[in-house]
């Protein structure tokens, strides 16, 4: 697959492509239909199958002030289109200048003389381009003037609700991670590089790794099993994310993974925590005693979920 940073980046015209257009921020089932459907038609045509997306997130460019928080980095969008079958990924930079573009001057000046359609996919709730003017309407009046098929899927649900990353990010606000992961279609994750901590985990007989995350989105605070992610090894775990509210209550939250069955250091290494299902919530103890067996029972469900 090849990313590109803009339509601009690509130098001769495409022979022909299907596409679609949108934010796929977590590439959720919903996503995954609608880019299955592209990669199909595209392969079935001897087309190029493209996919266009923004960043940064155009809410933190029109909505400085109350940004969406993104799910995932682009680099994660990219892995998963990429194990789909995508021919191109095209991150198109998005500014304030850019945020002024009609629809009618994206398609027509931008999209049409380089990528070629010959059919657009986008999903249920699509609109784009200045003030959202790009409505599905909209698009339709300009693929009869640019000669393209256009087509719409219906919205995919689960549990009676419609999948979106914005219902994404409601369950990781109420830790249920379960869900999460039957949405996305994949484990949520954290990655980032482990860091020393106050090393009060390994006073208690628990030693954690300290995961230092650039990641805008973290579940629920709580005690959850995992697994830490390591050169690819699957390590099965306990992870916290809270304040530690028995010894300081810290207004920073921290993410503390004790892995059950290695005793080595992970300091310095880059790591991956997959979220696989909430214990219970964070609590205060009155005691270092209390949270210790409180820890061991913990660890017992933890191993009985693993089956060790």
């Amino acid at each position: 697959m090849k990313v590109v940073q803009g339509i601009s980046e690509i130098k001769y015209p495409l022979k022909g492509s299907v596409l679609t257009i949108g934010n796929f921020d977590g590439v959720h089932i919903g996503h995954q239909q609608l880019i299955a459907q592209v990669v199909e038609k595209a392969k079935k045509n001897g087309l190029c199958s493209v996919i266009i997306t923004f960043a940064p997130h155009p809410s933190k460019v029109l909505r400085p002030e109350s940004p969406v928080a993104q799910l995932f980095p682009v680099e994660d969008m990219a892995k998963q289109m990429e194990k789909m079958g995508v021919d191109v990924l095209i991150v198109e930079p998005f500014d304030l200048k850019f945020s002024q573009l009609s629809a009618a001057e994206f398609i027509g000046q931008r999209v049409t003389p380089v990528l070629c359609p010959k059919e657009i996919i986008v999903g249920y709730d699509f609109a784009f381009g200045r003030g959202r003017e790009g409505s599905f309407d909209n698009l339709l009046s300009l693929s009869k003037k640019y000669s393209f098929d256009l087509s719409r899927l219906d919205p995919v649900t689960l549990n009676g609700e419609i999948v979106s990353s914005s219902r994404v990010r409601e369950l990781l606000k109420q830790g249920d991670v379960d869900q999460v992961s039957m949405l996305l279609g994949r484990p949520f994750y954290l990655s980032g590089i482990i860091e020393r901590g106050e090393g009060r985990g390994e006073k208690l007989g628990f030693p954690t790794a300290n995961l230092n995350t650039q990641f805008e989105v973290l579940p629920a605070i709580g005690v959850y099993i995992t697994y830490f992610i390591v050169d690819d090894e699957y390590l099965p775990s306990l992870t916290n994310v809270g304040r530690k509210p028995t010894f300081h209550d810290s207004h920073e939250i921290s993410i503390e993974t004790f892995v059950l069955d290695k005793g080595r250091s992970f300091y310095g290494e880059s790591s991956r925590i997959q979220f696989l299902s909430r214990i219970r919530p964070e609590l205060k103890f009155s005691s270092a005693r209390e949270l210790i067996c409180q820890i061991d029972k913990d660890v017992n469900v933890a191993k009985k979920y693993f089956g060790l």
